[in-house]
């Protein structure tokens, strides 16, 4: 076989597993319930935080939190991705991040980033610019981007994205978010 034909055979062959990847196994998902937590009111608090079903397979996002001590210049958070109904089992990931430098950098954490994206983020929130913070924070009509959840190599179950905000260094606020995967 000369080089040229096991090329156009590894290409095939690249190609189909493609194929099969992204269109035959695709996982349909759906987001099952969102939960917002004030952990320090003197802080900040949630004035709105639900889900709102546009369609039947389309729900979006809406949060408002309302900063009570501005400018906010430092902020962490905490992202654990976990299969639900696992007790005892670790995160599937766990993340620490700094949040400002999280979106003051080209650089960023590639699993957070990620999320970021396939919450679609940068479009339909107010957090699309670094510290500091001298408003609420919004989230209007955040839709998932079903897309980039194809790239996690992800087994249907019910799965929580859960994050811990800390702001002035002190625990403020935490949003889990439920996913199913079928």
């Amino acid at each position: 076989m000369t080089l040229l034909k096991l090329w156009q055979f590894l290409a095939f062959g690249i190609l189909a597993a493609n194929f099969a990847m992204f269109y035959l196994f695709k996982a349909a998902f759906r987001l099952t319930n969102l939960r917002c937590t004030s952990k320090n009111e003197s802080l900040g608090i949630f004035k709105i935080c639900s889900l709102k079903a546009v369609k039947r397979d389309v729900v979006e996002i809406n949060v408002d939190f309302e900063l009570r001590r501005k400018p906010v210049k430092e902020a962490d958070f905490l992202l654990r991705f976990k299969k639900r109904g696992e007790l005892g089992r670790k995160a599937l990931y766990n993340y620490n991040i700094d949040f400002c430098e999280f979106l003051g950098s080209n650089r960023r954490k590639p699993l957070a980033n990620l999320f970021y994206n396939i919450f679609e983020l940068q479009t339909c929130s107010n957090l699309n610019h670094t510290c500091p913070y001298n408003h609420n924070i919004l989230i209007k009509g955040c839709r998932i981007n079903s897309g980039l959840l194809q790239a996690l190599p992800i087994p249907s179950g019910e799965y929580s994205i859960w994050t811990s905000w800390i702001i002035f260094g002190r625990p403020t606020a935490e949003v889990e978010v439920l996913l199913k995967f079928e």
